[in-house]
């Protein structure tokens, strides 16, 4: 049997949300908040609707209910109080990243993606919308090692391998299993039969201020 290696360039073309992109967008939805009591249908509705950049939400019941998942996903974190602190107090601007995609498409598209993100919020303050955050929030799917191993700390590994420089350069962290839902993509990060692995979601709160520094970094990296 002869195996052949070969580096195969693929293109891909980025457009804004349109109708027919509902259920793609769903499914990335779901697979991120699992079996959290969420309308994913109202919050893929408003996301392509307000297509020309990733949305600012508020009022809607699909938001109530994400902060109302998370404050109660991380009620025994360690940073519970700032959580709850920053997505209860009405004066805060924070913005949601949703940095999904399907399996196997890399991790260098995360960096274009990004650059265009910002491009297109930087157009929008310009034009005097709402977009001036002082924190983002993501939520990251990621696997960590249930077994201790001496002299290092828990161990942890994001699906979408850029997120472990958001993480790097959080003002906050909170984390939650979801070791007892299904995910509906199996990424090889673990499987429902793997005793070491524990899937989770991790909380990530980002000063604004940081933002250029992670794009260095992706540029470094992904670039």
């Amino acid at each position: 049997m002869i195996t052949i290696f070969q580096e195969i360039q693929v293109e891909f073309e980025a457009r804004n949300m349109e109708d027919s992109d509902f259920h793609g967008v769903r499914k990335l939805l779901a697979q991120l908040y699992l079996k959290a009591n969420i309308d994913l249908s109202e919050l893929t509705n408003t996301l392509i609707s307000q297509n020309y950049i990733g949305s600012v939400i508020k009022d809607l019941k699909c938001v109530n209910e994400i902060k109302s998942m998370l404050l109660e996903k991380c009620s025994k974190c360690v940073n519970k109080d700032k959580l709850a602190t920053l997505l209860g107090t009405e004066k805060n601007a924070v913005g949601v990243i949703i940095n999904e995609r399907f399996i196997n498409i890399p991790a260098q598209i995360s960096l274009p993606s990004f650059q265009s993100l910002w491009k297109e919020v930087e157009r929008a303050k310009l034009k005097k919308m709402n977009y001036n955050f002082s924190h983002y929030v993501i939520v990251s799917k990621a696997c960590r090692l249930q077994v201790k191993v001496q002299g290092q700390n828990d161990m942890r590994s994001f699906l979408n391998a850029e997120e472990e420089y958001f993480y790097q350069a959080a003002e906050f962290t909170c984390e939650y299993s979801v070791k007892g839902e299904r995910d509906s993509v199996v990424s090889g990060c673990w499987d429902e039969d793997d005793d070491e692995m524990e899937p989770i979601r991790v909380v990530m709160v980002i000063n604004a201020k940081q933002i250029d520094g992670i794009m260095d970094k992706l540029k470094e990296v992904y670039g």
